[in-house]
Parts: C-alpha cells; structure tokens; sequence
C-alpha cells in the first residue's frame, strides 16, 4: 500500500523530504490556478520526485451543482470545469480523484433529496467520463452529519456508485468521518474492486503516531483483509505542525506499505 498526505503544493517538498510515496493535492486548485501558478507547481512536484497521485477537493464552494431551471448549462460548465483540472492534474501524475467538496454538494433549500441525488448523479456521470478520458479514476466521499446533510455513510457512498453506474465512479473511505458517524468496518465487506482511496486520521481528527497503533491497526488491516490494498493519504489536524505531525505518524505507516 502507497502513503501519501494530503497537503496544498507549498509543502509537497516536506512530504517528500519525510519519506511518503506520493502527495494529495486539491482539484479546485489546480482548476483555478493560471497558467503560470500551474506551471510554478509543476516545478515544484518535480523538485520532489514524487506525483500527485490523488486529489481532493474538487469542487469549490463556488461550483453550482444543482438548477431547478437550466440544468444543461450546469453540466455544460461542469464538463468544462473537469476537461481543464483533468488535462492539467494527469500533467502531475494523477490517478484517483476524491470528490467531498461538501460546500458545493449540500442538498439546497428547496430541493428534495430525490432531486438533488438524481442531478448529483448526472454530475458525477460526467466526472467519470472526462476522468476516464485522462485515465483518473474519480471517486465519492462519505462525510459526517456536521459536515454534510448528503452522503454521510459509507453505505450512502456504494449507493450513490451504483446508482451513478460508470465504471469510472467508484468508492472511497475516509477513516475518520467513518469512525465519527459510528459505522462498523463490517461496512467495507464485499467492496474489493470497487473501494479505489482511502483518508486517515485519528477519531478526532489528528494525526497518528504510533501510539496510536491500537486504534489504528485494525482498520487498516480490516482493508487489507477486503482486498485493498492501494493508496492511503492522511488527511488530518496536523500537530503541533505539518512537518513534526507528518514525520511522527510515517513510522505507524510505513507497517502497512
């Protein structure tokens, strides 16, 4: 299993000096940057020697992802949106794409959940389309109830894959929300081939270290135990800061590499 971290491209050299295996960057980002900045952060990742193999992000709270009266346009701009941040992330070695971005997912007042799912879906067919064309695959992420009022479980994420039904939207979990919203790993049974990503953190959110081995150990052999066997990124509070949290925790996951 590959051991990213999940950090914005000022400190892609820390990762790297730290001894990971790839970087997370942010979508949303790399879609807004101009030509120059994505130019800047190529050279940065370059200087690494690492990729960016995943993204988080996607959408920024700006994105409009839902209309009651011109639905076309919005797919229109979110086909778009996608052919420019995919053409520039597979500059940088992307391979799997998370899409949280709970700002711009929330289901609105005055939608139903049956509406705003139906468009969410449509949305996300077109994400793996274009990610199919630039070989990224794109995924869902389940979050928790105080970050979103859509999509909170895991079992929420695999519906919304099967309902998105293409071969390029797939599962994800993200270990912390999971832990939050009280799911048991039992949830993840029978996901092998459909589970492409994975976040770390610790149940409150911070970084782990290997004290915290026992709480941390069996659910990353509960993956491993469903076949997965990919990437894992830690996406978490980073304390007392980025480079003493992230050198802290690589020894705990450097045991599942």
């Amino acid at each position: 299993m590959k051991i990213g971290v999940c950090a914005n491209h000022d400190r892609w050299g820390i990762i790297a000096a730290a001894g990971y295996d790839y970087v997370e960057g942010n979508f949303s980002k790399i879609v807004r940057a101009t030509d120059e900045e994505f130019e800047e952060m190529k050279k940065t990742l370059d200087a690494t020697g690492l990729k960016m193999e995943a993204t988080n992000g996607f959408f920024h709270s700006g994105c409009v992802l839902y209309s009651k009266d011109d639905f076309e346009s919005v797919k229109k701009t979110v086909r778009e949106y996608c052919e420019l941040g995919f053409s520039r992330s597979v500059q940088l070695g992307h391979k799997v794409a998370v899409i949280g971005s709970s700002a711009a997912r929330n289901i609105r007042d005055g939608y139903t959940k049956e509406e705003a799912e139906a468009q969410f879906c449509e949305v996300l067919r077109i994400c793996g389309e274009v990610g199919a064309k630039y070989g990224v695959a794109v995924t869902v992420e389940p979050l928790n109830t105080k970050e979103t009022n859509f999509i909170i479980t895991f079992a929420d994420g695999l519906d919304i894959v099967k309902k998105v039904n293409h071969p390029n939207v797939l599962a994800m979990i993200d270990l912390y929300h999971h832990a939050v919203n009280g799911e048991p790993l039992e949830t993840l049974d029978g996901t092998e081939g459909v589970l492409v990503h994975a976040h770390l953190a610790r149940a409150d959110r911070e970084t782990p270290t290997p004290e915290d081995y026992a709480e941390i150990d069996p659910k990353i052999a509960y993956l491993k135990k469903v076949g997965y066997d990919a990437r894992i990124s830690l996406e978490s509070r980073y304390n007392p800061d980025f480079e003493t949290a992230i050198k802290n925790a690589y020894p705990l996951l450097l045991k599942y590499r």
